[in-house]
């Protein structure tokens, strides 16, 4: 399963759950910056102008971005799939897809367009997770490593070091660095969506064990890696439970069982 396909399933996810409090999904959590390192990028904000295949809207980080949509762009509303022709200027939208960082434009796979309740739900809680960014969870690039001490250059901005100890469990992929490259908080911020699925009674259904990602150790982590992570602060720093390392472009985690992905046969 490609990682766009992985990122679509699981915003189909967050669009049948919008009425659990949803993690931010803004340019600004994104990890590296507006465009995250793995092609899967993640904007919301208002519409400002419309057509029939593309938006305009304004980011809760303030910028502008224009969202592109075609005949394969998947449009929700309220559970309901929609066409783009049906988005209307003051809609409250979250746009999933490849996005150029230089001009500012996502081609969206997914959009969802929330009510104003939803919006101001997913609000909420953004300012909710970024006020425990660096205190219960971090995200972002390493810059620097002193032996146990890594440097972290958050999607804030802010420098910040963390230090990793005997009880930090360290991977690379699964599903703590999906987590990151949607850029959600702790547990994944979306009320169990990812990985969920609904039964006929609104229930949610685990679809499957969630791989933890191959297990590694502090030596297989590097300068410009980027991560996410959950813990505590112990004093003033900010020390891992867990530590994923996002994979780079092109790389895969481990498969659901533990099998390793294959390259294809030439």
């Amino acid at each position: 399963m490609t990682t766009m396909t992985r990122l679509a399933l699981g915003f189909v996810s967050l669009l049948g759950i919008l009425t659990v409090p949803a993690a931010p999904v803004t340019a600004q959590m994104m990890s590296g910056g507006p465009m995250g390192p793995r092609g899967g990028q993640a904007v919301r904000g208002t519409v400002t102008s419309a057509s029939a295949d593309s938006i305009a809207i304004k980011g809760d980080d303030g910028a502008s971005y224009k969202v592109v949509m075609t005949v394969n762009t998947r449009i929700m509303q309220q559970r309901e799939p929609i066409k783009a022709a049906d988005i209307k200027p003051g809609e409250y939208v979250v746009a999933v897809g490849q996005a150029d960082e230089a001009t500012k434009e996502v081609h969206a796979v997914m959009v969802g367009v929330m009510s104003a309740e939803q919006a101001a739900e997913m609000k909420a809680r953004a300012a909710e997770l970024q006020a425990s960014l660096g205190k219960t969870w971090i995200m972002g690039k390493i810059t620097a490593m002193d032996e146990t001490k890594l440097t972290i250059e958050r999607p804030d901005k802010v420098s910040q070091v963390i230090e990793v100890d005997e009880n930090t469990s360290m991977h690379r992929g699964g599903r703590g660095a999906m987590m990151g490259n949607l850029g959600m908080g702790p547990g994944g911020g979306m009320g169990g969506g990812m990985g969920m699925r609904r039964n006929q009674d609104g229930q949610g259904q685990q679809q499957g064990p969630q791989p933890e990602g191959e297990a590694i150790t502090l030596a297989d982590i590097k300068v410009g890696d980027n991560i996410r992570a959950e813990g505590a602060l112990k004093g003033n720093t900010f020390v891992p439970k867990t530590l994923n390392v996002m994979p780079q472009r092109g790389q895969r985690g481990p498969r659901s069982g533990g099998e390793q992905s294959q390259q294809p046969q030439q």
